[in-house]
């Protein structure tokens, strides 16, 4: 038996041209796939540094949170303690100035009015004053060489 073979000139080229222009969109869809795993990776990334970023500045938000939340804690019971001085409630002052001294440890003119409050009620004032120059207050500091030294 023998074979014979026809060929389709036109045929073969048209299916030549087809498989070549296949190929070359394999080769397209293989540099897609390697940019979507490469863009993935990167999102992947994005992703975890936005959660880390967003972790920080949650702790940095409620940082400064509790740090403005002290000082209105201070300041609130620093005024509280001023009108009881005006009214000459020295304990009750002072212990409205302790409060607030809690709250902020660095609240300088607290530590004064606690000094004036206590030496109005006859008790040891200097370490108050001591403080608010420390702080560098320098009234108290006058205050504190003239009365306490």
């Amino acid at each position: 038996m023998k074979a014979s073979i026809t060929i389709n000139k036109k045929s073969l080229e048209e299916s030549l041209k087809q498989l070549i222009a296949d190929r070359q969109k394999i080769k397209e869809l293989e540099q897609t796939k390697q940019k979507l795993e490469t863009s993935e990776k990167e999102i992947a990334r994005l992703n975890k540094e936005l959660q880390e970023n967003k972790s920080a500045n949650l702790e940095e938000i409620t940082e400064k949170y509790n740090a403005e939340i002290k000082m209105l804690v201070a300041k609130d019971n620093s005024k509280i303690g001023w009108d009881k001085f005006n009214s000459e409630d020295w304990a009750g002052a002072i212990i409205d100035f302790t409060i607030a001294i809690r709250s902020d440890p660095n609240y300088v003119i607290v530590y004064n009015n606690r000094g004036i409050a206590k030496e109005k009620a006859g008790l040891p004032y200097c370490s108050d004053i001591k403080r608010a120059c420390e702080l560098w207050e320098k009234t108290c500091c006058e205050w504190y060489n003239d009365k306490c030294r």
